[in-house]
């Protein structure tokens, strides 16, 4: 009898589980743009950064059908929300670097500026100048950067700070005479120009630094191409320079073959072309930035900016045509008279 429970035991044991018992896991759902919007919305913050790093890597026809300028704009919402601060104003600097647009392009790099310049997400307005006493115990009040209407006015606290910041950089960059300190000034406009954009809707402001700027630089920049122009021929004339020999001419008769053999450039040379070469390639942007700010600066004389975006590209490719030219020796056959016999 104990057997015979032993064995009625084992065949159950035996049995296979129920099909009904068992069930296939459930295929993930598909990312899309909406998807991480809805997670956006519902708050879930780190299924959108783990989303949108995922949609970023997709290659291929697959990839149209993300906005990859949204994405990492809601990937840096998503780290700044979480605050992780340095990584919200990284994938913002990158969202500004992929849009094309120029007002994503100002809000998307404002937005990482104003993270680098806050502190656990807030921003703390710098004291205006004054000319009345202050009372010690008064401090700027910290402004939030995560949520959207505290960051409107943080940013237009920074652009305040950053405006009287500015304003006498430009002054005394107008005061000097070297390129380098000009073209890192309308960079710096720029940004600011962005800024203002996005902090109050205009560019009045920077409009203003921009014009200050604008004399003296068609000046300064009218001069340094003229100098850059002097330096590409002097190369030009020396590389096809050279060495002539005299010999007969292989046609016979009396003949001669004149052989220039030329000097061509040296590494110096190259060197210095190319520097020409990127040089006027900044000179363009600077002037395309001055009149993105300042469109009615039409004016045809010699050192205005759209004169002188016009020399430096002329430049541009005459020191690329210098060095990129044949230097092979210039072989001349002169005819002679032909000798005939007695």
């Amino acid at each position: 009898m104990k057997a015979a429970c032993i064995l009625i035991l084992l065949s159950l044991l035996a049995v296979e589980p129920c099909p009904a018992q068992t069930s296939a896991p459930s295929a993930a759902a598909p990312i899309t743009m909406d998807a991480i919007q809805q997670d956006f919305d519902s708050q879930h913050y780190s299924d959108v950064i783990r989303k949108t790093i995922a949609a970023l890597q997709v290659k291929g026809p697959n990839a149209a059908q993300f906005d990859r300028v949204k994405l990492y704009a809601l990937k840096g919402e998503a780290h700044l929300h979480l605050k992780q601060y340095m990584p919200a104003a990284d994938t913002f600097a990158l969202a500004a670097k992929e849009a094309t647009d120029e007002k994503e392009i100002a809000k998307y790099q404002s937005t990482s500026l104003l993270i680098h310049r806050s502190l656990n997400g807030q921003y703390t307005p710098k004291p205006a100048p004054s000319t009345q006493p202050v009372a010690t115990n008064v401090k700027p009040v910290p402004i939030g950067i995560i949520d959207e209407t505290s960051r409107k006015r943080a940013m237009g606290a920074l652009f305040e700070d950053e405006l009287r910041t500015e304003t006498p950089k430009v002054a005394a960059v107008n005061q000097q005479q070297a390129l380098p300190p000009l073209m890192s000034a309308i960079n710096e406009v720029r940004d600011l120009r962005r800024l203002e954009m996005t902090a109050t809707g205009h560019d009045s402001s920077s409009t203003q630094l921009f014009a200050s700027i604008e004399t003296h630089a068609g000046l300064l920049l009218t001069s340094a191409i003229k100098s850059m122009s002097t330096t590409v021929e002097k190369i030009s004339k020396a590389a096809n320079s050279g060495t002539t020999s005299y010999g007969p001419s292989p046609y016979g008769g009396n003949g001669q073959r004149t052989i220039l053999t030329k000097n061509g450039l040296t590494s110096n040379d190259a060197a210095t072309l190319n520097d020409v070469i990127d040089t006027c390639k900044k000179i363009q942007g600077a002037c395309d930035e001055l009149t993105q700010a300042l469109p009615s600066s039409t004016s045809k004389a010699e050192n205005s900016i759209v004169k002188v975006n016009a020399n430096a590209a002329k430049l541009a490719a005459k020191a690329d045509e210098v060095l990129h030219a044949n230097y092979e020796a210039d072989v001349n056959d002169a005819p002679g008279l032909m000798v005939l016999p007695n």
